[in-house]
């Protein structure tokens, strides 16, 4: 259809072609957004998750007060959230000192729940150019094992990095504490201080902000 020259508007033909490409890389781009916007949200579901459970473990350590007398002996009671290395899984331990010895042994932990695995595609750590020094305490990690706190010998950790929580729900024996989560794309950290509060923080691509 000729344009009419002193009509400088669109013609119906031009406005059919411009909707049709508009169209088009509207189902090119949108499965490409969609799965960024789900990969973000899994690695902070995950992230929210772990949260959940270290509250949980905390309920329990102040639930059973953290030692009780027994035939004038005190028996120490805590919770242990054990990180089996290179498994990206965790799992939650009640420990009580039976004999009163002040010794961890073997036999003296009970698991309290299944171990729980991170989502397939997330792992513990963070991904290459990522400044580990989350959120506000600034405690650093080292990437291979996303966790900044230490290995323990006794059971239940066993040699594996291990959160340990007393009567009050206070971390013990440690200082502010991180566990670094990611898909090699998003970052995320949980961030833990001596007091057994828990904050949230994301990597945006040059430093940390704490997720509200």
């Amino acid at each position: 259809m000729p344009r009419n020259m002193n009509n400088p508007g669109f013609t119906l033909v031009e406005i059919i072609i411009v909707i049709a490409i508009a169209a088009i890389l509207a189902a090119i781009a949108f499965p490409m957004i969609f799965k960024t916007l789900q990969s973000d949200t899994t690695v902070k579901s995950a992230a929210k998750a772990v949260i959940a459970d270290l509250k949980t473990a905390q309920n329990e350590a102040v639930k059973r007060g953290g030692g009780e007398m027994q035939g004038g002996v005190l028996v120490e009671k805590s919770v242990f959230v054990v990180f089996p290395a290179n498994t990206n899984t965790y799992r939650v331990w009640a420990y009580m000192d039976t004999d009163g010895d002040g010794i961890r042994d073997n036999g003296e932990e009970t698991s309290i729940a299944p171990a729980t695995s991170l989502p397939s595609s997330v792992r513990f750590g963070a991904s290459a150019g990522v400044t580990t020094r989350a959120c506000a305490n600034g405690a650093g990690v080292p990437q291979a094992s996303g966790l900044s706190f230490s290995t323990q010998a006794s059971p239940p950790c066993n040699g594996d990095v291990c959160l340990e929580m007393d009567g009050n729900g206070f971390l013990t024996g440690t200082t502010s504490d991180v566990i670094y989560l990611t898909n090699d794309t998003y970052n995320y950290a949980v961030s833990i201080n001596p007091a057994g509060n828990f904050t949230l923080c994301k990597w945006g691509g040059a430093a940390w902000s704490i997720i509200r």
